[in-house]
């Protein structure tokens, strides 16, 4: 390797790989739910060290796609026995008629459980589909007329508590409000920073907040001067329906 970027040299990498030793621990589960005209069946839940799988089919009996009902994507939440939501770290799945039903064969995965759970639950939920484009919800970001409310609508509130100016970056830290049970990086929702030329002042090394405790996050920005006019913008959510009918707890001890 000649250059990386626009940085020359003679490059030389050792990435060394050691195969783990603890197990992959399969459940199965094979427990299904009904929902319309969607029925979910969860075959398996994989936990191992670099993080869990989960295997669901989903039938429709009208010989559609599963996956939408209503114009919303039916997707699904990992809770921990805290409900806490586990990050999707993403899936695959493909589909075929059988029998004059449609069946998609889904693989979900998820980060690691980073401590003891007794049991998991696969919490789906609806995400509607629209062409309209979101409206947003802004307001100037003022040291000493912290906490700030941005009122999200149907999906609750986000609540900014504090900002840090550091060095080399920007910290934002807020809460909140919501029955939805977001992620370890806050997916499906968003809150940046702008100057006053209207540019998103996200960081170029992570652009998603980090979960400090449930619903209380902590989120980088890019280095930014303490007397410089911020605005705090998010935009109004449609609500995200949990399917709690459908709910499937998997026991783990």
């Amino acid at each position: 390797m000649n250059n990386i970027g626009k940085v020359k040299g003679n490059w030389n990498f050792e990435i060394p790989v050691t195969k783990s030793k603890e197990e992959v621990k399969t459940i199965q589960s094979n427990q299904t739910m009904n929902y319309k005209d969607t029925k979910m069946t969860v075959k398996t839940v994989k936990i191992g060290p670099a993080g869990i799988k989960l295997s669901v089919d989903l039938t429709s009996s009208a010989g559609e796609n599963p996956q939408m009902i209503d114009d919303s994507h039916l997707q699904f939440n990992l809770l921990n026995d805290k409900g806490e939501s586990l990050i999707q770290s993403g899936g695959s799945g493909s589909g075929s008629d059988i029998g004059g039903e449609f069946v998609m064969n889904m693989e979900y995965r998820f980060s690691p459980l980073e401590e003891n759970s007794e049991f998991l639950t696969i919490s789906p939920f609806l995400i509607p589909i629209t062409n309209e484009q979101s409206s947003r919800i802004e307001q100037p970001l003022h040291l000493n007329k912290l906490p700030i409310t941005l009122d999200q609508g149907e999906m609750g509130k986000i609540i900014v508590t504090d900002v840090k100016y550091q060095k080399d970056k920007t910290l934002l830290y807020f809460e909140v409000a919501s029955d939805f049970p977001y992620d370890g990086h806050f997916q499906f929702n968003n809150l940046w920073l702008e100057d006053k030329a209207g540019n998103n002042l996200a960081s170029d090394s992570k652009g998603y907040p980090e979960r400090i405790k449930q619903n209380t996050y902590v989120q980088e920005f890019k280095h930014i001067n303490k007397n410089e006019p911020l605005k705090v913008v998010t935009i109004k959510m449609p609500n995200l329906e949990v399917l709690k009918e459908m709910e499937i707890k998997i026991p783990l001890k």
